[in-house]
């Protein structure tokens, strides 16, 4: 029916980090709106990627954080946007958001609907 929007956020394993260094890493969400700064942990582990519902008519933010015996690094740059409400024209698919290279920014792709 086109109201399952699935999300998937992936990103890259921090850079410098030893092959066998251990990585847990966070990520959370806030779905209060603008001006909201309240997050929840969505996911805690040891993949670079994770998806999830979103719901309609609200608008996310994103953030994660990589873990190690060594420390956790600073939270990533806060990512953010909203699913509208109203008629469902078509789904996105193959939604990603990925960390960039500088460790701190979230790019978000995705491909446009198949049907309009």
């Amino acid at each position: 029916d086109g109201s399952n929007l699935v999300a998937t956020c992936s990103w890259e394993r921090p850079e410098g980090a030893a092959p066998g260094v251990a990585i847990v890493y966070h990520m959370e969400v806030d779905e209060g709106g603008e001006g909201s700064a309240e997050f929840d942990e969505v996911y805690q582990g040891p993949n670079t990627e994770f998806s999830f519902v979103l719901k309609t008519g609200r608008s996310y933010k994103f953030r994660t954080r990589a873990v190690s015996a060594q420390g956790a690094s600073a939270w990533s740059v806060i990512k953010g946007f909203s699913r509208a409400t109203g008629p469902v024209l078509g789904v996105p698919e193959n939604v990603r958001a990925t960390l960039m290279d500088d460790g701190y920014s979230v790019r978000f792709t995705w491909n446009p609907p198949n049907s309009v």
